[in-house]
């Protein structure tokens, strides 16, 4: 889910499924194209840094049966999982120096898997998919966030979080209930979500006002008429670097409210 970049296809793909525990991983190379899911090379690891290690010691391997080494960039591609294949990514910028990670987008990954009618579904499976995808559509590297970006989403979505859970206690609220200790519990939610809001909302304006591209940024967004300082902040978390981007219908397509002709 990132921009499109002019960069090379490198010739080793790895496609990943990633979980809360594990990653499944299968291996192909891009001259090769569309093959025999069943007959490509697959494994299991712990999402762990360990887990990262192992890995290396058995791709490793499977290079090496196909004349490559382990000094020979590498693609390795898995779908956007949350927390999950971010942080898998941020392990393998650290550990695997010559892997080019991908967070593809799903929706996009789904699609070419249907494309190859493909009948079982499995970790494994998957895995191979990813891999084939990797090879064939050689899709842009992951682009990690800054710490101010990354931590600017994080607190915008809490503040989300916490929005749609005060929104359900008030609905919840108006419901007619004849126990006191059910209308005081109550009250007493809807009191502890709102003090919690401000809470974060503090918290953004905070760490808006300590980093000066955030402040700028900001103060150009809330320019716009009827923009304030939590719309501001989170189109800046959602999107990240703008300057990431090369055209602003590129921005508009990537926040998915780009209009198409049907």
């Amino acid at each position: 889910m990132n921009e499109k970049t002019n960069q090379k296809n490198p010739e080793i793909w790895f496609g990943a499924d990633v979980s809360k525990d594990t990653f499944d991983v299968s291996f192909c190379l891009t001259e090769e194209g569309i093959k025999d899911i069943s007959s490509m090379p697959k494994d299991s690891f712990k999402r762990t840094k360990e887990g990262i290690e192992e890995f290396k010691v058995w791709a490793t391997k499977q290079m090496a049966n196909k004349s490559f080494y382990e000094d020979d960039e590498f693609g390795f591609v898995m779908e956007a999982t949350g927390s999950y294949s971010v942080v898998l990514a941020t392990w393998l910028f650290e550990l695997c120096p010559k892997c080019i990670p991908v967070i593809a987008n799903p929706k996009s990954v789904n699609a070419y898997g249907k494309s190859l009618r493909i009948r079982n579904k499995t970790d494994k499976t998957d895995a191979a998919i990813l891999a084939m995808y990797g090879a064939e559509r050689n899709p842009s590297a992951y682009v990690p966030q800054s710490k101010e970006y990354g931590a600017l989403k994080e607190v915008v979505r809490q503040r989300r979080g916490l929005v749609s859970m005060l929104t359900a206690a008030k609905v919840q609220a108006q419901e007619t209930s004849h126990v006191k200790a059910v209308v005081t519990v109550r009250r007493k939610i809807i009191r502890d979500l709102e003090r919690n809001i401000t809470g974060i909302e503090s918290a953004i304006k905070k760490h808006v006002n300590e980093y000066h591209n955030l402040k700028e940024q900001v103060k150009i967004l809330t320019s716009i008429p009827d923009v304030g300082l939590i719309v501001a902040s989170t189109m800046i978390g959602e999107l990240g670097d703008v300057h990431r981007f090369s055209s602003s219908k590129k921005i508009v397509a990537y926040a998915r409210v780009s209009p198409r002709r049907y």
